[in-house]
């Protein structure tokens, strides 16, 4: 069977776009997919990988903590993360939200991030002061955009002042990871209609020289 050229470079678009649809975005939970972890550094480990970002707005949600039972003794959990830019793609904006508490003589509290490709040598280095800053924080940028390639953030430490002890400060936080890339197809429906109008096309064109056929050959 004979088929019209149109029809034939439709389905090749066709083909063609379907594989320019992004992943989906990330939306990583550590209360429902598990713990963040930071090593320090040293040593220089990557933290959790949460997996290759998608076009839009990726998430990474959790729960950080200091606390000082006196002024030698004291617990704390620190999250970090690392991720992949997918080929083609851009991380174009960071931001941290959070939510803060405390508990005890806590007079001040902050913490601080990196960003880069490699843990010793990050490629961007942020404070956040939890009494003065205001949520959401824009993080990292000087170093944004970034292109494809593998990533991490980690938590470094941080800074509080208590008087008297004990005390603790606790913060719930997002981070929002904006990736944008090329044109992709982001309204379904919209293609289709498209992709049906130019099959009718096709098919009309194709029936139309059909009948001029049967007309010289009559």
């Amino acid at each position: 069977m004979k088929y019209p050229k149109q029809l034939v470079v439709i389905v090749l678009l066709t083909c063609w776009l379907s594989g320019t649809v992004s992943a989906a975005v990330v939306n990583y939970a550590e209360s429902v997919i598990g713990d963040l972890t930071n090593p320090g550094c040293p040593p220089c480990t990557a933290p959790t990988f949460i997996g290759t970002l998608g076009i839009g707005t990726n998430t990474v949600s959790g729960h950080i903590f200091v606390d000082f039972a006196d002024v030698v003794v004291a617990t704390s959990d620190g999250d970090g993360f690392s991720f992949a830019v997918p080929a083609g793609a851009m991380l174009e904006g960071v931001s941290f939200g959070f939510s803060f508490s405390m508990t005890g003589g806590l007079i001040d509290a902050s913490t601080t991030y990196s960003m880069g490709q490699d843990p010793a040598i990050p490629t961007s280095m942020q404070g956040v002061d939890f009494f003065s800053s205001v949520s959401p924080v824009t993080m990292f940028g000087g170093a944004l955009p970034l292109n494809a390639g593998n990533y991490l953030v980690r938590q470094d430490g941080g800074a509080m002042i208590c008087n008297p002890f004990p005390c603790r400060w606790d913060v719930d936080y997002i981070w929002s990871l904006v990736v944008v890339g090329p044109a992709t197809i982001s309204e379904p429906s919209s293609f289709w209609l498209m992709f049906a109008s130019l099959l009718a096309g096709t098919v009309s064109l194709a029936r139309r020289r059909r009948f001029a056929g049967s007309l010289r050959g009559s």
